[in-house]
């Protein structure tokens, strides 16, 4: 660009040269013998210089044209003063007229005056020919020379313009465009040759009548440039609005700005650059969210110094192509929230589908097969509880890199909500290959995460869905997510892959949910009773309530299928409830046949533990005396909850006695005795029970557990006594209470009724005496 400045400045100085020579040597005979000139020929000269600064601008596709009526004046003194005295008047008037000018650079400045002297010269050797001014050749002479003017000096412009630049004559000379001016300015500036007719025919005084088409032509050229300058600046903030709706980038809308400045400026050099304006330009900054991204930047170039009108035209498309930027920019935002997901980046659900639609439609062409992964943590829910949700955020974020660290560049992974994630592997051969997959993400998530400094231990159940046939992508997400269901089942942190069997097997489950709903009301819920017996006398001390469901057509539904489904649909605080207030209601009957406060166990689940409507309905049926009110929970319903223990004191203030359930088959089982000192019972679990007969060490692991329980004041039951042999062990060790088939299987309401009146079971169970 550098080159291209020095390279036009030495033209610009060449031209100066070559008119400056030309006109001296036209006018060679009238320095080497010079003679007086008419005083109207050196007034005319005189407003040569002055109307110079008054020209007339006329609106052209290729920009403002500029017309002096300088030329016209010329015309005149050419018709009545030799080629060589007109020669030297033109060469001064120019001198004079151009270097005296402060608007320009100096280089503009010589460049005009050999410009224009030189186009001048052409036309006064032109009009030389004439013989005699009322001759009709002289008209046409007359026109011709202002044409030739015209042309040399548009010439050498646009010569000097494109070197400048750098850029074609083709880019900068379009003679489609000049057509219009060219004829404008042969009319005005024959005018000299109307002003020579005159002066030649009337007095002097009918030169001034001149001045009312000068002025006139004047006035009426700019109102019109001015009305057309704005037409043109609307038409282009109203083209670049258009147009930038239809354009994807910044960069786009940017092209297009200077594009639509540039035909409006033709004159001038339009750029968008990163530095602001410097001397000799003007600019404006592209704003986007409130920073300059951009600046629209106008070189002068070789026109006058900026108009007011310029300056205006730059800041209004620089301010509506900011509004169009930040309105691209905020759309590109909303967009982006549309199909990603704002916490961890990864695609959302309607991306995901998108995808895993065009990849099924691309398995009809190519032949290969689509996988989905649904993967769903193990245990997150805790997390939230425990440490709160921006915790829960850093782990979702950690996952989600996980993820993305075991993908090629062609899957997709997507969180669909919650802890729920999915991934596409896009043109796979075999199952096999998104089942390795699906094993690498269950490794990956074995290691901790570490949050703000606290270690999480999560794990991830993942289902995988492949097919090599048209599937819908909701149905094969659909696959994928029920075999995640499958991996819940069968254990958690697992993988699954989807067949038929899981999609008939969860259209029942799906059966069960709606059947259960209305088991509720219409009576299909049952509580079976199974005694808790003291195992030294035979003593009935109560019973422990089992949520029982007898289906019209399937039978009896065991707990194991149908607790989770009620977990899940969001039916077990009712249902809890329902056990609550139904075990209480007959337990009152039992306790009054039995003549004495019996005791009723009821199953509390963790999320029953955190339901303040549940905890206050028990509270109030223990302040019932006549049924003393136990809660069982299981190790599972403590292990995430930190806030258990502050409950289950309640409770227990309250006169609810606190049982722990399947006691020993955790890692932390001994722990809790210490840690809620509000248990009241131990109930060993079955396991233990079972191997008592003939293992030493069992029956020692079973006697540390009795004597740990009786240290912390905890009774302890005995669970899965079954015949009389373990009924002896568990009265040699010293336990209180057993419960189990062989003291009582749970049974309908009438039976319990029955037990409570004879107060004891069976007398063959009694000890022998």
């Amino acid at each position: 660009m550098l080159n291209n400045q020095r390279l036009g400045r030495s033209l610009d100085a060449a031209i100066c040269a070559v008119g400056c020579l030309v006109s001296l040597a036209v006018a060679v005979p009238w320095l080497r013998h010079p003679r007086g000139l008419p005083i109207t020929t050196i007034v005319v000269a005189i407003a040569i210089v002055a109307i110079s600064h008054v020209p007339m601008r006329l609106p052209s596709q290729a920009g403002t044209i500029e017309i002096s009526f300088a030329p016209a004046a010329l015309v005149y003194v050419s018709l009545f003063t030799s080629l060589s005295g007109a020669s030297v008047l033109w060469l001064a008037a120019t001198a004079v007229m151009f270097l005296s000018e402060r608007s320009k650079p100096i280089t503009d400045r010589v460049f005009n005056v050999g410009c224009v002297s030189l186009s001048g010269v052409v036309l006064l050797s032109i009009v030389s020919l004439h013989h005699g001014l009322l001759a009709p050749e002289t008209l046409l002479l007359v026109a011709t020379g202002c044409a030739a003017f015209f042309l040399v000096d548009l010439f050498l412009t646009m010569v000097t313009l494109a070197v400048a630049q750098g850029i074609s004559m083709n880019n900068v000379l379009q003679p489609v465009r000049i057509v219009i001016p060219l004829v404008c300015f042969i009319g005005i500036d024959t005018l000299g040759y109307l002003a020579a007719l005159l002066d030649a025919a009337y007095p002097a005084w009918a030169m001034s009548l001149l001045t009312v088409p000068l002025v006139t032509i004047v006035v009426a050229t700019r109102a019109l440039g001015r009305a057309a300058e704005s037409e043109r600046r609307t038409k282009s903030v109203y083209a670049i609005v258009q147009a930038a709706s239809g354009v994807d980038g910044g960069a786009d809308i940017v092209e297009l700005l200077v594009q639509k400045l540039g035909e409006l400026l033709p004159n001038r050099a339009v750029s968008a650059r990163q530095r602001p304006p410097g001397d000799a330009e003007i600019g404006a900054g592209l704003t986007v969210g409130g920073t300059t991204s951009a600046w629209l930047v106008v070189a002068r170039g070789r026109g006058y110094d900026f108009t007011a009108n310029e300056i205006e035209t730059v800041q209004e498309l620089s301010r509506v192509a900011s509004e169009m930027l930040d309105r691209q920019q905020l759309v590109g935002k909303i967009t982006h929230l549309a199909r990603f997901d704002v916490l961890t980046g990864l695609t959302n659900r309607t991306l995901f589908l998108d995808r895993l639609e065009h990849a099924l439609a691309r398995t009809m062409r190519t032949g290969q097969s689509v996988a989905v992964l649904y993967c769903d943590l193990d245990g997150f829910k805790g997390v939230n509880d425990r440490l709160g949700h921006d915790a829960g955020d850093g782990v979702l974020i950690a996952v989600a890199d996980r993820l993305s660290a075991q993908l090629r560049s062609a899957d997709t992974a997507a969180r669909l909500g919650g802890d729920e994630f999915a991934i596409l592997i896009d043109e796979v051969d075999t199952v096999d290959v998104a089942r390795d997959l699906g094993e690498r993400i269950v490794e990956a998530m074995q290691h901790p995460f570490d949050i703000d400094g606290q270690v999480i231990r999560l794990g991830v159940s993942v289902g995988v869905a492949f097919t090599s046939y048209d599937v819908g992508a909701e149905e094969l997400l659909h696959g994928a997510d029920i075999a995640m269901y499958s991996a819940k089942t069968a254990g958690k942190n697992c993988v699954e892959v989807f067949d038929t069997e899981m999609r008939h097997r969860t259209r029942r489950k799906l059966v069960l949910e709606d059947e259960l709903r209305a088991a509720l009301e219409d009576g299909s819920l049952w509580l079976a009773w199974q005694p808790v017996v003291e195992v030294e006398t035979g003593r009935l001390d109560g019973f422990e309530v089992l949520l029982r469901w007898t289906h019209p057509h399937l039978g009896n539904i065991a707990p194991d299928i149908m607790l989770p489904i009620a977990t899940q649909i969001g039916l077990m605080p009712e249902i809890g409830r329902w056990v609550l207030q139904e075990g209480h209601r007959r337990a009152l009957t039992l306790s009054q046949v039995a003549g004495r406060p019996l005791a009723l166990a009821v199953n509390v689940g963790p999320e029953q533990l955190k339901d303040k409507v549940f905890l206050a309905e028990i509270e109030r049926l223990a302040r019932d005396k006549r049924v003393q009110l136990v809660v069982e929970l299981t190790e599972h319903s403590l292990i995430d909850d930190e806030t258990a223990g502050l409950r289950l004191d309640r409770l227990h203030d309250a006169g609810v006695g606190v049982a722990i359930d399947d006691f020993g088959i955790g890692y932390s089982s001994i722990s809790y005795l210490h840690r809620f000192r509000c248990i009241d019972t131990v109930k060993i679990d079955r396991s233990f029970i079972a191997g008592l007969n003939g293992d030493d060490r069992m029956r020692a692991l079973v006697q540390s557990v009795i004597a740990m329980a009786r240290a912390f004041d905890a009774t302890v039951v005995a669970e899965g006594i079954e015949d009389m042999d373990t009924l002896d062990e568990v009265r040699a060790l010293g336990c209180h209470f057993g419960q189990g088939y062989l003291l009582g299987r749970p049974e309908q309401f009438a039976t319990a009724l029955e037990l409570a009146r004879r107060g004891t079971v069976a007398p063959v169970l009694l000890p022998l005496l």
